[in-house]
């Protein structure tokens, strides 16, 4: 035996037959003339995947769970990160090599004393006209030229430069437009901005996951300055974090309409899908939905008079 539901809205007295189960609170109702105009909102649970519902020039959001390891790789690149998840220090020495030599040898020289550095190249060979200082320059440059940066005798200055270097934008490896994010995990998913939204000790990672804009996006942010285009980022970002947590609650909804005779007798019904979030969801029902409704009615309504009375004096005319 199959199982048959309906739904009705009462209206001054009369139970009009509605064609989906309404979110409750959302109803608009209005009489115009010898109509009636019914408007309401229904969850939408039909559509496929949030990324089909968000569409294009969003920007993605790739997540650092255990079950996304295979996205994993791509939000650590967008981060300037290597395959552990750390700050990429081989990139910059492969991009950046003859700066980060420099920054070696220079910060060696302010690090240590010349004669400390005598002491640690004493069998190398030194040519007579060179003075101590030119000496250690020297035999630092050649370090760092003939070695790999980790195998280089200070290899733990050469670690700071490429790390400081990490640090700087003209260097950094990863997008500069991609936002590190938090995710609040209970019953459910919220993401923000890493240090914002719902922080818990338990349930919040501030290293949950990236936001990475689309090319349409990272052509719009290429054109701002520095500082305008990280506070633009964050924008688009937080946007898109707005959108994706409304889908992910469920807090997608159909806009229905539906017209009647005085009966009750259904007329005509309108609807669309895919609004997201509560209260663009309602704005939208009243203003592309109810209020069209009613004006179209009214409209209508006056057309037919102006006809009947151009009909009436045509005939008192004859």
């Amino acid at each position: 035996m199959r199982k048959h539901t309906s739904y009705t809205e009462e209206f001054e007295g009369i139970d009009f037959p509605i064609d989906f189960e309404a979110v409750e609170g959302t109803f608009l109702k209005q009489r115009v003339q010898d109509k009636v105009v019914i408007a309401y909102l229904v969850h939408d649970d039909s559509y496929r995947d949030v990324e089909d519902l968000m569409g294009d020039g969003c920007g993605e959001l790739i997540s650092f769970h255990r079950d996304n390891r295979r996205e994993h790789h791509k939000g650590f690149e967008a981060l300037g990160l290597d395959s552990n998840g750390e700050p990429d220090l081989g990139w910059i020495n492969r991009v950046h090599m003859a700066i980060a030599d420099d920054r070696y040898v220079t910060t060696c020289l302010k690090k240590y004393p010349v004669a400390e550095l005598l002491a640690e190249f004493e069998d190398e060979q030194r040519t007579p006209v060179e003075s101590d200082l030119e000496f250690v320059t020297r035999c630092l440059t050649e370090d760092s030229d003939y070695n790999d940066w980790g195998c280089v005798i200070y290899d733990e200055v050469y670690r700071e430069v490429l790390t400081r270097m990490w640090s700087e934008p003209e260097y950094h490896p990863g997008n500069p437009d991609a936002q590190l994010l938090s995710v609040y995990s209970h019953s459910g998913e919220h993401w923000s901005l890493s240090g914002q939204g719902m922080q818990c000790e338990f349930d919040t990672c501030n290293s949950g996951g990236v936001w990475i804009p689309d090319d349409d996006l990272t052509e719009e942010l290429a054109k701002l300055e520095p500082n305008e285009r990280s506070t633009k980022a964050q924008v688009y970002a937080q946007s898109f974090l707005d959108e994706f947590n409304n889908i992910s609650s469920g807090q997608v909804y159909g806009c229905v309409v539906q017209t009647y005779d005085e009966d009750g007798n259904e007329e005509d019904t309108d609807s669309c899908w895919g609004f997201i979030g509560w209260s663009h969801a309602k704005d939208s029902l009243k203003s592309e939905f109810f209020d069209p409704a009613c004006m179209n009615l009214l409209a209508q309504y006056n057309e037919d008079v102006r006809t009947q009375c151009g009909q009436q004096f045509e005939l008192e005319l004859a």
